[in-house]
């Protein structure tokens, strides 16, 4: 259930937005609207404000206004779960931050895409953002004009935790500890709870049962009014009560934080769901069937309530990041117009140089067609992203209705719940395929290699099929570009979905290789029993052929010890 602030504040802001008379004035209460919204969680209307923010902001301008428009943009894909896009959105921060020489934006911009990354699993990656932002933050205090952004304390807290989750106990309890003392400093409660939570999960990993609790009940009592961090406390404490085979204890750890649940319904659904996923681990363990099937049902409701809000939040946010890379698009294509005419006077003011400016016209009209492409793969893009969400958020919405239409037993809703899981986790996938084909950052073999090596391993993690890759690239740098990265990907993935699910296979190899001749050559085969004569899946081997000739390129299949598939195509 979303909060909402006092409706004179949005409407007295909104009215005065409505009658400013230029853009300086829209920016500041645009601005305003968002800061009001996020204030109170509501992520859906501080992204639509977001948006009226971008429209009005002169894209060829790196200032500070762009600044807090990225920062607050990178919050609202934090707290919809969308780190692929967060991430892109940190690095743009990043540079308008070094462009500025501002060391309080750096700071908050490496704090964001140290968060993305730890989103993303890239821990390490995620740690050295953590302390180059710590670099810029040591001993910086903000100015009383600028907006609140990232705090010394709020790197402490978060490297530790990605510490953590590194399995780097002793340094990330060093890191907690310095978070508490600086979040007493600056007399911030919440940074204190959650800090004093930290160390009691960091005493946890180290054995340290006693001062474990110590910090697990220090947290508790300082809590006034933050409670989505007490509920997680109560999650927390009730695993170590459980590791420590305090059954007693623990019960009442969970049954605190299911009143806590019961008072406060609107709590973040993150730490709810955190909650949750414990208290069932617990109430399994201990063959405690009411409680379970509370838990379980409350969690269900959740998921319900998220669900109804979901599509929406696709929507708003990537209706906001295709319209602000289209915007960057336009001003690139119309730089570079404007580069052309230029070399058009060129040609006429230089005669002797005539065809060297002429080919330099080609070059730019080339990039420029390359850019009317990327324009056209948006729109396409945009429709598959419609496509896919949709079938996916039908289905979830069946298995939800199914789980609502009569008394279940608690294996069928656990299989409902896992099924609606996997579902979600599938679009999620999805979604972040085309946000990647998408990024024309993406744009070289070398890239596509590393998705889908990271993809691969992701897919077969807890199967027992081992997964190998072998690269050969005698041009990794070779460009190529979204739809052609994207078809071939999907074929990539097509091929190891029936591997998974056909071929009763111990091992796949993928092989990527260059050659020279500007062709690139996939190779994904199996040791499994191979393609029968009538399979399973030659739906999908027609696809796969579909999408190839879609970029000029071949798909073909053999049988040799398993099954082998391999994708050409051309890469000019």
């Amino acid at each position: 259930m979303l909060a909402w602030p006092q409706p004179s504040a949005t409407d007295s802001l909104r009215k005065v937005y409505m009658h400013c008379a230029d853009n300086t004035c829209k920016t500041q209460e645009a601005l305003q609207l968002v800061e009001v919204w996020m204030d109170v969680d509501n992520m859906d209307s501080a992204q639509h404000w977001a948006n009226e923010l971008f429209s009005i902001l002169p894209a060829d301008k790196q200032d500070v206004v762009h600044y807090y428009y990225n920062s607050r943009q990178s919050e609202i894909y934090y707290y919809n779960n969308f780190p692929r896009l967060g991430l892109q959105n940190a690095e743009r921060g990043l540079q308008i931050a070094m462009a500025l020489r501002d060391s309080i934006f750096i700071a908050d911009a490496y704090n964001f895409k140290g968060l993305f990354l730890m989103n993303l699993n890239r821990l390490n990656e995620a740690i050295a953002s953590f302390r180059e932002g710590l670099q810029w933050s040591t001993g910086k205090k903000h100015p009383p004009t600028y907006l609140y952004l990232t705090q010394h304390y709020h790197l402490l807290g978060n490297i530790a935790e990605a510490l953590l989750k590194n399995n780097e106990a002793a340094t990330s309890l060093q890191f907690a500890h310095a978070s508490l003392k600086e979040s007493i400093l600056n007399n911030r409660q919440r940074a204190i709870s959650i800090a004093e939570n930290q160390l009691a999960a960091c005493h946890d990993a180290l054995g340290n049962a006693d001062s474990a609790l110590y910090y697990y009940k220090a947290c508790i009592a300082g809590i006034d009014n933050d409670t989505d961090v007490l509920l997680l406390n109560y999650a927390t404490m009730g695993k170590h009560f459980s590791q420590q085979q305090q059954f007693k204890d623990a019960n009442q750890a969970f049954q605190e934080g299911l009143l806590l649940l019961t008072k406060h319904p609107d709590i973040n659904s993150y730490f709810s769901i955190e909650f949750l996923d414990k208290a069932i681990a617990f109430y399994t363990y201990s063959k405690q069937d009411k409680p379970l099937q509370d838990c379980i049902r409350k969690k269900m409701l959740i998921l319900e309530k998220a669900q109804a809000n979901y599509n929406v939040q696709i929507n708003e946010v990537m209706e906001a990041a295709l319209k602000n890379e289209t915007q960057l698009l336009n001003l690139r294509i119309a730089n570079e117009a404007r580069k052309v005419k230029l070399d058009q006077y060129k040609i006429i003011a230089l005669s002797t140089l005539l065809v060297s400016v002429l080919l330099i016209f080609l070059l730019y009209r080339n990039r420029l067609l390359k850019k009317l492409e990327l324009a056209k793969l948006q729109n396409n893009i945009q429709q598959d992203l419609h496509d896919e969400l949709g079938g996916s958020l039908s289905i979830i919405r069946i298995l939800s209705d199914l789980m609502s239409s009569k008394k279940l037993s608690q294996e069928e809703i656990a299989s409902l719940s896992q099924k609606i899981s996997g579902t979600a986790s599938e679009a999620a996938q999805k979604m972040n395929t085309l946000i990647w084909a998408l990024n024309t950052e993406n744009d070289s073999v070398a890239n596509l290699c590393e998705y889908t090596r990271q993809y691969s391993i992701a897919f077969f993690e807890g199967t027992t099929i081992d997964i190998h890759f072998e690269e050969k690239l005698s041009q990794p740098n070779s460009n190529i570009y979204g739809t052609a990265r994207k078809n071939i990907f999907l074929c990539i993935k097509e091929s190891l979905h029936n591997v998974l699910k056909h071929a009763n296979a111990s091992a796949v190899h993928i092989r990527f290789e260059t050659t020279n001749a500007q062709q690139l050559i996939v190779t994904v085969s199996d040791n499994g029993k191979g393609m029968q004569q009538n399979n399973q899946f030659g739906n999908g081997l027609k696809n796969m052929q579909q999408r190839m000739a879609a970029i000029g390129g071949t798909a073909s299949f053999t049988n040799n010890a398993g099954c082998t598939v391999v994708f050409e195509c051309s890469l000019h």
